[in-house]
């Protein structure tokens, strides 16, 4: 009950404080046990033709690739919807990705083990099938 109460919280504390491009990046990179939408992976993409929201969301893909292991699921969606990125946002976009490249490749060795089984796995195909 306390959890459910935490959580009620936190999203009304994100829907006061957070624009709607935000809630979304949170949703897109959040930790999570389940993915994020098409749709909503499309209308962050869309968002990166202008340079505002562009500066926006590429600061949130940075800063989610920073996070601790223990956040796998942040880590891998986040280049999830670096994927989706690179395939739909604009120009500019695909080639802030290109020049930080090197922030990507660091996660190519990725590992974290939780309660004795490999999470990083995930990251590690990622990167196998590209």
């Amino acid at each position: 009950m306390v959890e459910s109460l935490k959580r009620a919280a936190m999203s009304l504390k994100d829907k006061i404080t957070k624009t709607e491009l935000e809630r979304k990046l949170t949703e897109a990179t959040d930790n999570n046990n389940w993915g994020v939408s098409s749709t909503t992976l499309q209308e962050i993409a869309e968002k990166t033709s202008h340079p505002e929201d562009c500066a926006t969301i590429m600061r949130y893909v940075w800063k989610s690739l920073k996070s601790d292991p223990v956040e796998w699921r942040r880590i891998y969606k986040s280049l999830s919807l670096i994927e989706h990125l690179l395939k739909f946002g604009s120009s500019r976009c695909v080639q802030e990705i290109k020049d930080e490249t090197f922030k990507i490749r660091l996660l190519q060795d990725f590992s974290h083990n939780e309660d004795g089984i490999e999470r990083g796995q995930g990251s590690k195909v990622y990167f196998s099938q590209r």
